[in-house]
């Protein structure tokens, strides 16, 4: 998450999407116990970046890993995140 926190401030779009790229590929990486702690906090930050991007591409492909993921563990922990993330996917549609 700090991979990708310290990379979204990065002007260059390539940079940007290389470390939502590597976020979504290392989600499956992730301990259950890590992923149970920093679900929310991870998807709460790519709702943010998904409202901001220009090319939402990058950031929905790793949000919807990071769900799946997160939903997969257990489906009651994103249940804070739910109604923020629901909206800012609808606005994208």
């Amino acid at each position: 998450m700090i991979f990708y926190n310290t990379n979204s401030y990065n002007r260059n779009a390539k940079v940007k999407n290389s470390s939502l790229d590597a976020l979504s590929q290392m989600t499956w990486l992730v301990s259950n116990e890590r992923l149970h702690k920093c679900a929310c906090p991870i998807v709460s930050t790519l709702v943010g970046g998904l409202k901001k991007a220009q090319e939402p591409h990058h950031v929905s492909r790793c949000l919807s890993q990071v769900l799946d993921a997160a939903l997969k563990l257990d489906p009651t922990m994103l249940e804070p995140v739910v109604e923020t993330t629901l909206s800012a996917i609808i606005r994208q549609v």
